[in-house]
């Protein structure tokens, strides 16, 4: 993205797009390719006088998984928690790995920047296309045994979206689910 683009523009709402179907898994490539993008959209929007926010489009996979696993409900999400890069790259959790360090990626050049930020962290969109091959459910178990597997209609996601780029105050981590799961672990 160059900064002519987004000249005039007053707000971006970014999200990265699905591998291309000539690469259509997530892997290590995609971190690097989706961590890039983040930084040149992230950049580009620094360079102009017009964009007052940016609202990054990430997933609940960007934060949830980390090597505290023995205390799952203790979790406050905000722009410092992330998910454990090396975990993600010990058990192949791809998708994990590509929002994390874009999202890490892109709140670091906002902070530099000063950029007005929200990321907005969602579950699983649900639709009919959704089957056990997507990257987000990778680990499925463990985040349903943690209670932090969540899905999220498409609608509710999209007007989250528009909510918190009107909102001036809005900053920081937003989850966006709308439903969770909640594990009972027996002894």
């Amino acid at each position: 993205m160059e900064r002519r683009e987004i000249e005039h523009l007053v707000g971006v709402l970014f999200k990265f797009w699905e591998p291309p179907s000539d690469h259509s898994t997530y892997d290590e490539l995609t971190a690097e390719v989706e961590t890039m993008a983040a930084h040149n959209v992230l950049e580009a929007c620094a360079q102009t006088n017009t964009v007052d926010k940016v609202v990054f489009t990430s997933s609940l996979t960007a934060v949830v998984w980390s090597n505290h696993r023995d205390n799952p409900t203790s979790h406050d999400f905000d722009e410092r928690n992330c998910s454990d890069v090396n975990l993600c790259k010990k058990f192949k959790l791809w998708h994990g790995l590509s929002k994390t360090l874009a999202e890490k990626t892109a709140w670091a050049l906002a902070m530099d920047r000063g950029l007005s930020m929200v990321s907005i962290n969602g579950g699983l969109v649900m639709g009919p296309d959704v089957t056990i091959s997507n990257p987000y459910l990778k680990g499925a178990a463990e985040m349903y045994e943690d209670g932090v597997m969540a899905s999220v209609d498409p609608r509710f996601y999209v007007d989250s979206h528009i909510c918190v780029f009107e909102d001036v105050s809005s900053y920081g981590v937003i989850s966006a689910s709308t439903t969770s799961s909640t594990a009972t672990k027996t002894p």
